[in-house]
């Protein structure tokens, strides 16, 4: 019984399931459950007989248990005892109260409602530094954006957000759709899931104090042609900047179409005073004009277009069959060396 108890608890050694404990035995799970409820129960006529610690646990329970109610009790005993050994909590406290004299229906009443309680709290703690987590999130990526920004010489101070709403309306499609805003006290309205995601990291990032989203008009050229755009959002930040933001996954970022209009959007914002930045995810547009594209896919497309060819789509992934070129180094390519890229139909030129 001795041997059970001390592989229950641990001591030596890690402690021993029910099961381990009878394959050591060469008995069955149950009879080594029998053994150490005799253990206990001996444990218990002994602690009668000697009177030691009996004595002190029942001082310790009468004195400091007594007037707790039951909760406050099983925090008392997994905070006192929990830690004595490597075992189970609830097993450790039932197996010293019971040394103790407790009765054995309360003595295990107390270590489960222990071993409860302190599950619940660790529950609660994870739930708690998850919830810290995914506070520091939106603030960490929030300041990656911040970092990859352009920003003018001189900064000027956002509008009030009586001076800023909606210019255009949502395009309604099967990804768009909204959420209840608590920082905005108003529904937020979204175009795709990438642009909800982004929206939810501005509405969780302490960075923030206000946000709008399509917030003005930008006019721009493209072919020759005068044309109006209008970027995803206006951030209003905690420290008084302001930033005005394209929502776009990243490959993207490197249309022909879509660098007029950041160039333009990005001189607006200049002018008043803000910052510019293209956002795609945890990305942003300087993550593409700073990839590293290898010296050979470099050569292998500026080759390509040499003579004022035109690369459409099967002529890129028949180039991707006999080199190491890539899609991301095709638009990476593409963004820092002026190339024009078009999407429809899909094309590669050399810049006009």
């Amino acid at each position: 019984m001795a041997f059970v108890l001390a592989g229950r608890l641990g001591v030596g050694a890690d402690p021993l399931t029910l099961e381990a404990l009878g394959q050591k035995l060469g008995v069955t799970r149950e009879r080594v459950r029998q053994l150490q409820e005799k253990g206990l129960a001996q444990l218990a006529r002994g602690s009668v007989r000697q009177g030691a610690l009996r004595s002190l646990l029942s001082q310790m329970y009468a004195r400091e248990l007594a007037e707790l109610t039951l909760e406050a009790q099983a925090d008392h005993l997994s905070a006192r005892l929990g830690g004595l050994f490597l075992a189970r909590p609830q097993l450790v406290i039932e197996v010293v109260l019971r040394a103790g004299g407790v009765p054995k229906a309360r003595a295990r009443a107390l270590a489960l409602l222990a071993e409860e309680r302190a599950r619940s709290r660790a529950r609660e703690e994870r739930l708690h530094q998850k919830a810290l987590a995914s506070r520091e999130r939106p603030d960490r990526v929030m300041r990656k954006w911040l970092a990859d920004a352009t920003w003018p010489a001189t900064l000027g101070t956002p509008p009030s957000r009586a001076e800023m709403g909606r210019v255009r309306e949502v395009q309604v499609t099967g990804r768009s759709g909204s959420f209840e805003s608590a920082k905005l006290g108003r529904a937020v309205s979204f175009e795709s899931h990438l642009e909800m995601r982004i929206l939810l990291r501005l509405e969780r990032s302490d960075l923030v104090a206000w946000y709008q989203e399509q917030p003005l008009a930008v006019a721009y050229r493209f072919d020759g042609e005068a044309r109006r755009y209008f970027p995803d959002v206006f951030v209003a930040l905690a420290d008084g900047r302001g930033l005005l933001a394209e929502i776009k996954p990243l490959w993207q970022v490197a249309l022909s179409v879509n660098r007029a209009k950041a160039d333009a959007a990005r001189q607006l914002a200049h002018e008043r005073g803000w910052g510019w930045v293209t956002i795609a995810g945890t990305r942003t547009d300087r993550d593409l004009a700073e990839r590293v594209v290898s010296a050979a896919a470099y050569e292998t497309l500026s080759g390509a277009l040499a003579n004022g060819a035109v690369l459409r789509w099967r002529d890129v992934n028949e180039l991707r069959r006999v080199a190491p070129v890539d899609n991301w180094d095709v638009a990476a390519f593409a963004l820092q060396s002026g190339a024009r890229l078009d999407l429809m139909p899909y094309r590669l030129s050399r810049p006009v």
